[in-house]
């Protein structure tokens, strides 16, 4: 066990959980560059925050990394970019089970030949016991594939369509359960719902301006 994991391991819940949330950001505020990446490439708080936290908070962390202020070097950058990148495919798998973080990050980083993703892995790798499925190659879809995100809890039927916004922030997508949904690609969160449709919604268009969305339903209305 690190110092990080003993010192988070000795707070009392509150205070763990208000440092844990916090502490990226006002490292980023103090522009302490060092300890930012220290902190962002480090399995343990990795390990703590997707425990305590919604995994999509700890995703958000990495974005302070980006910040032409801080004086991060670009090949760091890029080291936390893939971390982020591997975190924001498996999000949805730790969703629904928070231990599978170390078997996916071994599974997309794991033929990195950066030092600070070997490292990472390496950490990961040490802190699984007992009997479990080790990836031996990587064996999942790696955040240097065009894949972003997998979008799921949204629609309860089939997906017809779905056109990204201009704003390359959000899609809408077009579903047989008579709706589309308006979702933010950053956090794989549902924006909206657009209901009014009776029958499953086949296609959808949106203006080049971004304002209007069109969709065809076989209610026959648009």
């Amino acid at each position: 066990m690190s110092n990080l994991s003993e010192r988070l391991a000795k707070m009392p819940p509150d205070l763990r959980r208000a440092t844990l949330q916090d502490l990226p950001t006002h490292l980023a505020e103090a522009a302490n560059a060092e300890r930012l990446h220290f902190l962002l490439a480090n399995f343990d708080f990795i390990e703590a925050k997707v425990s305590e936290l919604a995994p999509q908070e700890l995703i958000e962390d990495y974005n302070l990394a980006k910040s032409p202020q801080l004086p991060i070097p670009e090949e760091r950058r890029k080291s936390l970019r893939l971390i982020q990148g591997a975190l924001r495919l498996s999000s949805n798998t730790l969703n629904q089970d928070k231990k599978q973080l170390p078997e996916q990050l071994l599974g997309r980083l794991m033929d990195s030949k950066d030092y600070t993703i070997q490292s990472l892995t390496d950490h990961a790798l040490k802190r699984k016991t007992g009997i479990w499925l080790r990836p031996l190659v990587r064996s999942l879809i790696s955040p240097h594939e065009s894949l972003l995100r997998n979008l799921q809890s949204g629609h309860n039927q089939v997906v017809n369509a779905m056109v990204v916004m201009p704003d390359g922030q959000r899609v809408i997508s077009a579903s047989n359960d008579n709706t589309l949904k308006i979702w933010d690609l950053e956090s794989g969160a549902v924006l909206s719902t657009l209901e009014g449709h009776t029958d499953w919604v086949k296609a959808v268009a949106i203006t080049p301006d971004g304002r209007l969305a069109i969709s065809a339903s076989r209610d026959e209305w648009h």
